[in-house]
């Protein structure tokens, strides 16, 4: 892939044009990273793996992009949202989410809330009475979590209150951990 200021990179593409730039589904990789990997990207694009927040950027900064999530729980019922303005900011303003656009699906809006909100790590978290609740990096707005979808994986499902892997307009069960996650962005 070659987007304007980075080097070329590979990242998986479907046939209908969506790059995945994050992956969930065994546990396999930790995404309770530091800043840095978060900046520049981690894992497997086989497996489980994150872009990085500067791939994104770059990618969204001057083109609008759509934004899809795919979610599936561990008893194989599954939802999606889809957004069609997502763009963040950059590693000056720490990956702010500046916009998602308007929302469709049936996974419901569980992001909009994050609009505004700076990335947080384990090392660069920027609500410091909340930091303990999840591990993973994300967008938190508040210590009312509405997503977390880098939060920890949990095998069998069963998660400790806010740590998990959440989407709370579509599980609802902050006990209860999404088992598989896809979030891709295409041109719009």
């Amino acid at each position: 892939m070659k987007v304007p200021g980075l080097l070329s990179f590979k990242a998986p593409c479907t046939s209908s044009g969506w790059m995945v730039i994050q992956r969930r589904q065994d546990g396999s990789e930790d995404f309770a990273r530091k800043w840095n990997d978060y900046r520049t990207g981690f894992g497997s694009l086989t497996g489980e793996f994150f872009i990085g927040l500067e791939k994104i950027h770059q990618m969204t900064k001057n083109t609008k992009h759509e934004l899809l999530i795919w979610l599936v729980m561990l008893d194989g019922s599954r939802s999606y949202a889809r957004y069609d303005d997502f763009k963040i900011g950059s590693n000056d303003e720490f990956y702010k989410l500046i916009s998602v656009g308007e929302y469709s699906g049936k996974a419901g809006d569980s992001l909009v809330d994050s609009v505004g909100s700076r990335f947080s790590t384990v090392d660069n978290f920027t609500l410091d009475d909340c930091k303990t609740q999840n591990t993973g990096g994300w967008w938190y707005p508040d210590c009312d979590f509405q997503s977390a979808l880098n939060g920890l994986y949990y095998n069998d499902g069963e998660a400790m209150p806010f740590t998990g892997i959440q989407w709370t307009t579509w599980n609802g069960n902050l006990s209860k951990s999404i088992a598989f996650t896809e979030i891709m962005i295409k041109p719009k």
